[in-house]
């Protein structure tokens, strides 16, 4: 799987998204980027959601209900 295939599948097929496989693809790659830069999977997904819109911002876009 490249980049490119997995942009293409979140923009032209989000409905096709397998919510069980994306989590299971960003849990690899989480890992692989720790493996990377050295950092655990915790620090680097806590740096992303300091970087993430607000949890009203989501609710408000993509009408999630958590």
């Amino acid at each position: 799987m490249t980049a490119e295939k997995i942009q293409y599948a979140t923009d032209e097929q989000p409905d096709e998204l397998d919510a069980e496989r994306t989590l299971y693809a960003i849990r690899h790659l989480v890992g692989l980027l720790s493996l990377k830069t050295g950092e655990t999977p915790r620090t680097v997904l806590d740096d992303e959601f300091t970087k993430a819109p607000s949890d009203e911002f989501w609710r408000a876009t993509i009408g999630a209900t958590r």
